[in-house]
Order: structure tokens, then C-alpha cells, then sequence
């Protein structure tokens, strides 16, 4: 994408106005960023998130719902909660590599910005669709 995104940006040429939508799919499942990203955080270093017995009854129900439905995906899997403390860390590391990927693709093309005097006029929007849960509410 910012391979792409960059292109685009060279072949611009300082022309008024420009329209670029870059957008990154990561992080997202699968989780496997490329190296050096893909083994930036070790797992042993994550600090699972906050839980405690009882937490689903004070949330909305459709928390329940996904939890106990064994068709809806949370994260890439079928039945989250039932991941092991291990295995939630590992799934947390993965998507803070591909986080720290896409932060430094993010950075290039903006820097391509930069190379092509475009990035003082140039508004410039960041937004997401969702965030997985990975155990926080």
C-alpha cells in the first residue's frame, strides 16, 4: 500500500487537487506481520488485559452472545475466551508488530509527502473500522 501510495504521489507532481486512499489492512488476522516486524514483540512482555469473573453480565448482551456463539469470530477465532493466557499474549505480540508495520509504512508515505512539497497543503485523514477485543471491553 505504500509502495503504491507513493507512486501515486510521484506521478502527481505538485497538481491540485489529489485524492489518495491508502488503506492498510493490518492489523487484521492472519497475524503475521514481515520481519523485522513480525518478531518485534515477545509475547512474554504483554500484559494481558484486565478480567474478571462475572464481567460479560455487565455488558451488553451481544458480549454474551459472541462469546457463547461458536459461529461468530472474534479476533480470527471461533470461541476467543477460550484462549489460553499463552496464546492471547502471543495474538497481542502479533498485532503490535503488525501496528508497528503499519506506523512505519504510514511514515513513508507521509515522508513522500514531505519529498514532494505536498504535505503542507494536503489534508490528511487517519481512521479505522474496529479494533479487535483480545480480552478488553
Amino acid at each position: 500500500m505504500a509502495d503504491r501510495s507513493r507512486e501515486f504521489i510521484d506521478s502527481v507532481g505538485g497538481v491540485d487537487p489529489f485524492f489518495l486512499w491508502c488503506s492498510f489492512p493490518d492489523p487484521h488476522h492472519p497475524f503475521a506481520a514481515p520481519e523485522p516486524w513480525g518478531s518485534r514483540y515477545d509475547s512474554a512482555d504483554v500484559t494481558l488485559p484486565t478480567r474478571r469473573e462475572g464481567e460479560l453480565d455487565d455488558l451488553p448482551p451481544f458480549y454474551r452472545e459472541s462469546y457463547a456463539d461458536t459461529d461468530t469470530q472474534l479476533s480470527g477465532f471461533h470461541g476467543t475466551s477460550d484462549l489460553s493466557d499463552d496464546e492471547l499474549r502471543e495474538q497481542i505480540a502479533a498485532t503490535y508488530d503488525m501496528i508497528s508495520f503499519v506506523d512505519r509504512e504510514v511514515g513513508r508515505v507521509l515522508t513522500a509527502l514531505d519529498e514532494a512539497g505536498l504535505r503542507e497543503g494536503t489534508l490528511i485523514v487517519f481512521m479505522s473500522d474496529h479494533g479487535d477485543m483480545m480480552g478488553d471491553h
